[in-house]
């Protein structure tokens, strides 16, 4: 609504530079825009800045078609190991960014709880009960995956927005590192160092300026 017909976004006009690059671009913006209307899943916290695991698998997924292409026992794992259900929970950091006691209120939105174990031994949140995401996960993470034969490894250079799935692509890797968050620059020494299979910049709309400056 309120943008002009044939106007090109800055996501557009990212991807289309990166791909020149030869970068492997994957743009969830058709995907999230098919949800809309499909399900009775939310893919936005109402009072959080982040999107919902649910609309976090549809990136999960997205990034192991293409680890699958090079190493078959990295395919997603099918959305019925998810366990998505909706939750109420306490508000998200839109509330604690405000100075307001998060505890105090509780929002219905949509969570996981998977079927499946990872490498990961954290929380993906504060608590249970919460929203807002472990700031412990916002460091730099390196994972080891003991049931990662056949599995790819990985540096992760990103946002916020992959908390919300981190623990399921380290499940699906043999060796995973994450960048701490908004960590956007490495260099080529330090790539071949860690010698991994894939580097991924993952990065919502509002932080691309991050990656094409």
């Amino acid at each position: 609504d309120g943008i002009e017909q044939g106007t090109v976004c800055l996501r557009e006009q990212a991807a289309e530079a990166l791909a020149e690059g030869g970068a492997t671009v994957i743009d969830l913006g058709p995907a999230l825009k098919a949800q809309l209307g499909n399900t009775n899943h939310e893919l936005y916290h109402h009072t959080d800045s982040h999107w919902t695991e649910y609309a976090a698998y549809f990136a999960y997924k997205a990034i192991c078609d293409e680890f699958a292409k090079r190493f078959p026992a990295a395919a997603a794992r099918d959305i019925s190991e998810f366990g998505f259900a909706e939750e109420f929970r306490e508000a998200g950091d839109l509330y604690y960014d405000l100075g307001m006691r998060k505890d105090l209120l509780r929002f219905r939105s949509t969570f996981s709880h998977i079927t499946f174990t990872t490498p990961i031994d954290r929380l993906k949140y504060d608590h249970e009960e919460a929203t807002v995401i472990n700031n412990d996960n916002m460091e730099q993470m390196d994972f080891t995956n003991p049931d990662g034969e056949g599995k790819p490894s990985f540096l992760m250079l990103r946002d916020s927005y992959s908390i919300m799935l981190f623990d399921w692509l380290a499940e699906r890797a043999s060796v995973s590192h994450f960048k701490p968050l908004w960590e956007f620059d490495i260099s080529a020494e330090e790539a071949a160092a860690l010698g991994v299979d894939y580097i991924i910049v993952f990065v919502c709309d509002m932080n691309l300026n991050s990656v094409l400056r």
